[in-house]
């Protein structure tokens, strides 16, 4: 018999052709019988035509006369028989083939006739099959199972029976009782299977009516509910018997208790299933229920608490169950619409599904069984579903409920309704290995971390804990997959992007993810590790195949409200014990797993057992809204399975009735047509309430948008990666962001996406938006226009009346219903960043979220709403958006909203302050600053008040409130003037001229370079403080207390603490005043005043300009005797001396007698203290030797030895013949450094010591000080050796002091930069020397061996000429008179990489910095003044001009009306003095203009050479305020400003009028005041030179000479003379040399100083008195007159 090919077509018996003849009778054509074979499952290709084909033609009945073979479609084949036997067989051998596994077609039999021929032998056969299946191999296997735990529990029981430890006793036990649950288990399952086979076999008897072979089946539900009727479909049979075998091999517990479920269901109308993690509960009650027949014409509808959950259990359902069911038997519904069938048997839904459709009027009706899964979770809409059905339970007899969970508290529920019954089903049993791993860390120091790793920090710890721990499983265990489980999607996402491995599939997993991109953890990759990482939605209900690792963080963020508050605080919290289960339970679901904590064993143990209902977390605006409408008038009676907090209940019926959801009436609520309509929309009532305003508003598709997108707004961003990924994100999302707030950014965000980008994804790359959370957007916004539709008949434009780019009324309406909507949650401004915002209804103080848009603006909103708080742990406001302030009267009243304001910190703001003040009013390390704020928080007794320097704008600013304000002002600005007065009054002290202190007369050098006095007299102008606790005391506070008593301050300084000796204690440190007279009225003053506790004694002190030794010192040590006992004891010989002691010379008259022997000696003998220093110390009181030393200038080692050699054994003209100098002729001389620079000299410090060693005479100490100072002790017994040792130590540790024309003051200043320290350090580590910045002198010195030092030197010229050049320019855009968008409307004209300025300029280098709203730019001069003038023509071009005012009505606090120019935004002043810009600018402190420095030094420099242009003043027109003195010590260098204050004390003594003059002698610097015409004539003796002058007549101080006769005589020696011998007789001249000579008494020899002997009688000169005496004897024979 010929085969039919696939391609035949099916030809139908009455289609034959035609009869020839026209009159032919026609016959009755003959019966035929067809039987169709179907195809089943979705593939309708398979099997092929070909496999079909041969199957028909293996049969062994007669072949079908007819037949046509399909290769596509339902139907594979058509068979036609003529014979009905022949039919009939063909179909039992089809079937018997099926039954056999050979095929899964189904054959059908539309002829009733052979249907019902067929029907007794089809289900004989299936009888038979189902006979031979209760012996099936897999039978088999189980029993021989159930053997192999039974001979195990028999030897386990033996080796009870032996003697045991009590360790080892219970493992055995804990054995044994595992072993009889498995084998309890394997005996059930196998009966289980054998009742469900027997069901079959009996159900197939029955039909056969064969009575002699049916079996009795258990009492009880019938596992299959086949019916008595011949109807059987044997296709769907075939595949439950099919199910029903691959139930027994998988082995799901929950199949071992079928029949007892099925019964207990049966006999209860509740029940409380506990199924432990694995035990199949989920999947498969459903399919038990709807096999046994129990639901007859209701459903079953099994509730999720999520979609994803819903969706995937009804595909598994449906897979399993593939045959078993007619189609569409199992449905899924995620979303609740009115259309939604619930006529399907079985359905999967959500809580909230299921939920809405009861309250939609609908209630249970076509409903028989209803499954709550995961009732452990307690989600709100479980709570309210299980309250619900309660009262449905009451009503409809029929209605069963089933609560199925792994760990709720089964008591709870079953005291619930009613005290129901408790069913346990236990789990799985696949052990899940329990690891605690609290300190990842030391797991990780064990195994190796991939080097991908290395660099990823997130911004948690425990996310990046959670990465490494995967890590570790990937490379170090076995194959599975690993499910790792964290807080958030921004948490997932960054898990994901961070973990790289090529042999690994890493997958995300959390709500918000598409349902396709949700089944992707469901798919197998061949070849790679399946790892992912989820929130805790995959916590339950889900059943991820492979899954052998879990990573539990033991985290996961919750959103709780707070009643006391109002609030919702978004916080990150531990998971209960029931949660931790179910995490680890995800590893046993199909094997033996392991489960890592990142937590300790102890941890677990006091989290809580249980998780906490929801209910009691939430806000309950929804539940009762949803309560209310359910008709209950009261919600506080409402029975709740756990009644939550009355006080939430109250605060969510003040909510709904602020939103108008509700309204009370007669002591009762109910819903208004608002609350209506919100719960038919089915959204939180906040996101409804927006949309019906919007809707009154005509901004229908803006209001849908925006609760769209405010239900997902904490996704949309997308901000992950690297830093530079994350910065890249932040500039890309300024350009988006909207100056309203994160509500229209996320709106304004939303409309870009939509407005027809080709491509979507590729946009939200560049722009880092989360293009699934756009997506599902768009999802909400379909289902919200689809509710609105169907619901309240609303259909929802799809134009836009919003425009984000142009302010309109429609903003103001947006702000306004956002504020309606979010009417708790206002918080108002408190006028600081730090104090951030305070929340209205709970006073509580929290700051903008980081990402808020408001931040990428210069201001900040007055009043802002927001949508929840973050707690993370900080706290925030999230999803922030501005509101208008007229708006707030249709909430508040307008007092209400004014007593808040009184609250606020207003700002004022204290300008025109020069740098050095506000660097002194901060103080070190703001201490002074943090002083002055604690003192105004405790007098106005408000922690809030705090006080700011801008230094950028040489500002102080103010917060405080506004009653607090001007005491704050006062206070604060006292402070400043105080200092600012100082600054004014500050001088340096001067001596005219070295010596030791107090021998110099002083002159105070202050502003202007002016003199402001000059002390010739010697009084004290500084005093010096002591107190009992010197240290501690307030240092400002003393200072204010001297300067409120005592007038003209003119320096204070304070001792070094760190220095200090035992004897300094009690020292403070010193004041030096303008005047002698301030001093001691300082001294009477202050003195015994009561100051921190103890009283200060103040004493007076000589003044020093503290100034060291011009020249390298060598000291010579001198004493002499001071009696005459001493002086025996030395070997002189005193003759007629009594013992008694004498009265030495003052210390003052020995320097001087010292100063006068030596000075012959120098070689500026005028000036000796140039070349030596002399010090005479006082002796002590036991000492019977007066002690000085003689410090030389080491380079006048011979002139030293000579003036040494003169005085030893010499007597001072003041001092006693036996008061002989002794010199010592051992000479010393100390060298010292400190440890930084001895550490790099070290070595030839050590060398040159060593050679030292050789010398005669030669010794030296070297030690290190407790201050660290290693110093270098020197002695020889020659100048001239001390002189050539000293020598090479000085150039060692004197370093080498770097000049070069590169290192201009901007290039120096740049070692104080991080980059130039870092360089610094590099250089010193290369060169192996030390560099040393001298911040004051503005010098740079080297140390080190030679030629590393001018190593050093090029390497740091070249560095710092290289800072210089990249140093980059700052450009602040943001300021008090700059537009609030300026860094946005940066971003968007020059790009976000700033690409826009590289078109310009391509080697430039732009960074912003968000945060700080400043923009860096790297390049040359000329890039850098291009890209300022390029933002300062984006400044013109904003619509606000860029010289705008403070605003006072949009920005909180700003009521100064400032009107001020920033160096950013225009360009800079040009120097007054040359008329240019200024080049290396600098700023006068006391009043704020900007020259070049040039320029100023060139200033001081033209007044150092032409004396004059003191007092040294700005010369900005109008201005003529004085250089202060921090201007000078910055401008010029040491030696510039002593030739300075010479210059002054010049002018100065020019501009007294003759009072004062200097001393005659040429280069002398001493100076004296000029008598006055009537006074005493006084000799001025000079300290410097020891010439002697009259102070009325300037020349030679002249005894017992009136000034007039002086002159004359200077004039005309011999008038002079003439005129006094007049009238005198013993008055002669000199025969010999004409002098006058004069004889008073005595003989008449006398002597002339020429050296003649003249007889005065004869005027005979002879040649010795021995002749004169001769020829007086001789001649006048007498030696006198003779009268």
């Amino acid at each position: 018999m010929s085969r039919s090919y696939g391609c035949r077509p099916f030809r139908p018996p009455d289609w034959d052709a035609p009869p020839h003849g026209r009159y032919h009778q026609r016959q009755p054509p003959p019966r035929q019988f067809l039987v169709i074979l179907l195809r089943a499952g979705a593939n309708l290709s398979a099997p092929p035509a070909t496999e079909v084909d041969a199957l028909v033609t293996g049969l062994g009945s007669p072949a079908p006369d007819s037949l046509s073979v399909s290769s596509s479609g339902r139907q594979a084949a058509r068979l036609l028989f003529r014979s009905l036997p022949a039919a009939a067989a063909a179909v039992r051998e089809l079937w018997s083939l099926r039954l056999e596994g050979f095929h899964l077609l189904t054959p059908h039999l539309p002829d009733r006739a052979l249907a019902a021929h067929a029907f007794p032998v089809i289900a004989s056969l299936f009888a038979a099959h189902v006979s031979r299946l209760l012996d099936t191999d897999l039978v088999s296997r189980c029993a021989a199972r159930s053997s192999e735990l039974a001979t195990a529990i028999q030897s386990v029981k033996q080796r009870l029976r032996a003697h045991n430890r009590l360790r080892d006793f219970d493992r055995l036990d804990l054995e044994k009782k595992t072993l009889e649950a498995e084998k309890e288990l394997v005996g059930a399952k196998i009966a289980e299977y054998k009742a469900a086979m027997s069901s079959i076999r009996h159900a197939m008897l029955r039909v056969t009516d064969d009575d002699e072979e049916e079996e009795s089946v258990d009492e009880g539900v019938d596992v299959f509910g086949i019916g008595e009727d011949k109807d059987v479909d044997f296709a769907r049979l075939h595949m439950m018997m099919l199910r029903e075998c691959r139930r027994l091999n998988e082995g799901l517990p929950i199949y071992a208790y079928r029949r007892k479920i099925l019964n207990h269901i049966f006999s209860n109308q509740v029940m409380v299933l506990i199924g432990e993690t694995g035990s199949g509960k989920s999947t498969q009650l459903v399919q038990f229920l709807a096999d046994s027949g129990l639901v007859a014409n209701g459903s079953i509808v099994c509730t999720q608490p999520r979609k994803i959950a819903a969706i995937s259990l009804a595909h598994r359902v449906d897979e399993e169950s593939n045959g078993c069911y007619e189609d569409n038997f199992v449905l899924s519904y995620s979303t609740f619409l009115n259309s939604q069938d619930f006529s399907s048997k079985i359905i999967f839904c959500t809580d909230s599904c299921l939920l809405h459709h009861c309250m939609n009027d609908a209630g249970f009706d076509g409903i028989s069984y209803i499954i709550v899964d995961e009732a452990h979770e307690r989600s709100l809409n479980t709570d309210l579903l299980l309250a619900l059905i309660k009262k449905k339970l009451l009503d409809r007899l029929d209605l069963r409920l089933i609560i199925m969970s792994a760990t709720a508290d089964a008591d709870r529920l079953a005291d619930y309704f009613y005290g129901c019954q408790t069913f346990h089903v236990k789990g799985r049993n696949f052990p899940v290995e329990i690891k605690y791993v609290p300190d990842v860390s030391v797991e990780a120091s064990f195994n190796s971390v991939p080097n991908s790793l290395g660099g990823a920090r997130a911004a948690v710890s425990y996310v990046n804990d959670v990465v490494r721990l995967v890590s570790m499983i990937h490379k170090n265990e076995e194959e599975g997959a690993v499910l790792a489980f964290l807080t958030s999607q921004l948490e997932v996402e960054w898990a994901c992007e961070n973990f790289s491995d090529t042999s690994a599939m890493v997958l995300p997993m959390h709500g918000k993810l598409s349902h396709v991109e949700q089944s992707r953890v469901f798919k197998s990759y061949p070849g790679k590790r399946k790892i992912i990482f989820c929130t805790n939605m995959a916590e339950t209900s889900l059943t991820i195949k492979e899954v052998k690792y879990v990573v539990d963080s033991g985290l996961a963020k919750e959103s709780r409200f707070v009643p006391s508050s109002g609030l919702n605080v978004l916080k990150v919290n531990w998971i209960s014990q029931s949660s931790a289960n179910q995490r680890a339970g995800r590893a046993g679901r199909t094997g033996a797993g392991k489960c890592y904590r990142l937590y300790s064993e102890s941890d677990f143990n006091m989290m809580e057992v249980h998780q906490e209902p929801e209910i009691r977390k939430v806000h309950l605006g929804t539940a009762v809204l949803r309560i209310l409408a359910l008709g209950v008038k009261d919600a506080q009676n409402f029975e709740y399975v756990d009644a939550p907090n009355p006080e939430a209940i109250n605060m969510a019926v003040k909510n709904l009735e602020q939103l108008g959801a509700v309204k009370c009436r007669l002591n009762c609520f109910e819903l208004t047509d608002t609350g209506r309509h919100l719960v038919k929309l089915g959204i939180e009532p906040r996101l409804g309430k927006i949309m019906l305003d919007c809707f009154r508003s005509d901004l229908k598709k803006e209001g849908v948008v925006l609760a769209a997108v405010m239900a997902n707004s904490s996704s949309i961003f997308c901000r992950v990666g690297t830093d530079e990924e994350k910065h890249k994100a932040d500039l890309q999302k300024v350009r988006l962001c909207h100056q309203d707030g994160d509500l229209f950014t996320l709106l304004a965000v939303y409309k870009k996406w939509e407005d027809g980008h080709e491509n979507r994804n590729t946009w939200c790359w560049e722009n880092s938006i989360n293009a699934k959370t756009m997506r599902r957007c768009q999802e909400t916004i379909s289902e919200l226009e689809n509710c609105l539709k169907h619901e309240l008949n609303i259909i929802v434009p799809s134009y836009w009346c919003w425009n984000p780019e142009a302010p309109t009324e429609h903003d103001k309406k947006l702000k306004k219903i956002i504020l309606s909507s979010l009417t708790g949650n206002l918080a108002m401004f408190l006028g600081h960043e730090r104090s951030g915002y305070q929340v209205i209804s709970t006073d509580q103080v929290v700051n903008l979220h980081p990402s808020c848009s408001l931040l990428n603006y210069g201001i900040k909103p007055e009043w802002v709403v927001f949508t929840e708080i973050l707690s993370v742990p900080n706290q925030y406001l999230v999803c922030v958006t501005a509101v208008d302030h007229e708006a707030l009267y249709t909430i508040h009243p307008m007092p209400f909203i004014q007593q808040l304001e009184k609250h606020k910190l207003q700002i004022k703001i204290i300008s025109g302050l020069g740098h050095h003040v506000l660097a002194r009013f901060c103080g070190k390390s703001g201490q002074n600053q943090q002083k002055i704020i604690s003192h105004l928080k405790e007098e106005c007794r408000d922690e809030r008040i705090t006080v700011e320097i801008d230094f950028e704008n040489n500002e102080v600013v103010l917060f405080a409130t506004e009653q607090d304000m001007e005491k704050v002002f006062s206070i604060v600005n006292g402070a400043l003037e105080c200092e600012a007065k100082m600054l004014k009054n500050e001088c340096l002290e001067r001596n005219l001229f070295p010596g030791r202190p107090g021998s110099s007369p002083l002159a105070l050098f202050g502003s202007g370079a002016e003199i402001k006095h000059l002390e010739l007299e010697k009084r004290f102008l500084s005093v010096e403080v002591l107190h009992q606790n010197a240290r501690d005391i307030n240092d400002k506070e003393l200072i204010l207390l001297v300067d409120s008593l005592i007038s003209g301050i003119a320096n204070f300084h304070k001792s070094a603490g760190n220095f200090r000796i035992a004897s300094d204690e009690n020292k403070w440190g010193k004041f030096t005043f303008l005047k002698p007279e301030d001093a001691e009225y300082a001294v009477s003053k202050l003195n015994g005043i009561e100051f921190h506790g103890s009283s200060l004694k103040v004493v007076p002190i000589c003044s020093s300009d503290n100034r060291g030794l011009p020249f390298p010192a060598v000291r010579a040590r001198l004493s002499w005797p001071r009696n005459p006992s001493r002086a025996r004891a030395h070997g002189i010989r005193l003759l007629g001396l009594r013992e008694t002691p004498i009265a030495s010379p003052s210390i003052s008259a020995c320097e001087e007698a010292l100063i006068r022997e030596i000075s012959p000696f120098m070689p500026n003998k005028s000036f000796p203290g140039q070349n030596f220093r002399v010090e005479v110390f006082p002796p002590e009181e036991n000492n019977p030797m007066t002690r000085a030393t003689v410090t030389f200038d080491g380079s006048l080692y011979r002139e030293a030895a000579r003036a040494l050699d003169h005085l030893n054994g010499s007597i001072l003209p003041c001092c006693q013949p036996w008061q002989i100098i002794q010199c010592n002729h051992v000479f010393h001389s100390t060298l010292s450094c400190p440890v930084r620079v001895y550490n790099v000299i070290s070595q030839e410090v050590a060398s040159l010591l060593e050679s030292f060693r050789s010398q005669k005479g030669v010794s030296y100490n070297f030690e290190k000080t407790e201050n660290g100072i290693f110093r270098v002790k020197l002695t020889a017994n020659a100048t001239k050796t001390i002189a050539d040792l000293r020598r090479p130590l000085e150039i060692l540790m004197k370093g080498k002091t770097i000049n070069h024309p590169d290192l201009t003051l901007s290039a120096v200043q740049l070692l104080l930069s991080r980059d130039g320290v870092a360089h610094l350090k590099s250089i010193e580590q290369e060169t192996e020397t030390y560099i040393l910045y001298d911040r004051q002198s503005l010098t740079i010195k080297v140390f080190g061996d030679q030629d590393q030092m001018a190593t050093a030197e090029t390497k740091l010229v070249h560095a710092l000429s290289q800072l210089l050049e990249k140093k980059p320019l700052e450009i602040r855009l943001r300021g008090h008179n700059l537009p609030p968008d300026l860094m946005k409307k940066t971003v968007e004209n020059f790009g976000v990489n700033l690409e826009g300025f590289n078109k310009e300029m391509p080697a430039v280098k732009v960074d912003l910095h968000k945060h700080r709203h400043l923009l860096k730019v790297w390049g040359s001069k000329e890039d850098k003044q291009r890209v300022e003038g390029m933002i300062s023509e984006l400044i013109m071009s904003v619509k606000h001009n860029a010289l705008v005012q403070l605003p006072s009505e949009n920005v909180a606090g700003n009521k100064e009306d400032q009107k001020r120019v920033d160096d950013s935004e225009l360009s800079k002043d040009a120097c007054p003095i040359c008329l240019c810009e200024a080049e290396d600018p600098f700023k006068l402190e006391s009043c704020g203009h900007m020259f070049c420095r040039a320029c100023l030094v060139d200033q001081c420099d033209s007044a150092t050479k032409s004396h004059d242009g003191f007092p040294i003043c700005c010369l900005k027109t109008g201005c003529k305020k004085p250089f202060l003195i921090v201007d000078l010590k910055h401008l010029v260098s040491n030696e510039k400003l002593e030739d300075l204050f010479r210059a002054s004390l010049r002018a100065f003594v020019a501009s007294r009028s003759g009072m004062y003059r200097f001393c005659s002698t040429p280069d002398c610097q001493s100076i004296y005041q000029v008598a006055a015409l009537n006074a005493e004539t006084k000799p001025f003796v000079c300290g410097a030179c020891f010439v002697e002058i009259c102070t009325k007549c300037h020349l030679e101080y002249h005894p017992f000479m009136s000034c007039k006769d002086y002159k004359q005589y200077k004039e005309d020696p011999d008038a002079t003379l003439l005129e006094w011998r007049k009238g005198k007789g013993n008055v002669k001249n000199c025969p010999s040399c004409g002098y006058t000579i004069e004889k008073a008494d005595g003989c008449n020899h006398v002597e002339c100083r020429c050296g003649s002997h003249i007889c005065w009688t004869c005027l005979e000169n002879f040649r010795s008195s021995e002749e004169c005496y001769g020829h007086l004897r001789s001649v006048h024979q007498s030696f006198v007159d003779i009268v």
